[in-house]
């Protein structure tokens, strides 16, 4: 992988405080990678590996996906 962006966008609450209720990352990965290897990689680092996402679990509905921008 030469290079990765991510990009999070979400919705939060219309009330103070204004809790997200959604949120969605969607990662951009650059290079040429294996589709499956690169869903592997993308499911861990959100499912299992980010403490961001486990913290705000109980209240946020969070999604996920990923494109592969291979520049070869």
């Amino acid at each position: 992988m030469k290079d990765i962006k991510i990009i999070v966008t979400g919705e939060r609450e219309n009330k103070v405080p204004a809790v997200y209720t959604e949120a969605h990352i969607h990662f951009k990965l650059y290079g040429t990678l294996d589709p499956e290897k690169a869903k592997r990689a993308v499911d861990l680092a959100v499912e299992k590996y980010c403490s961001v996402g486990e913290t705000m679990k109980p209240l946020t509905k969070i999604t996920h996906d990923f494109e592969i921008i291979d520049q070869a």
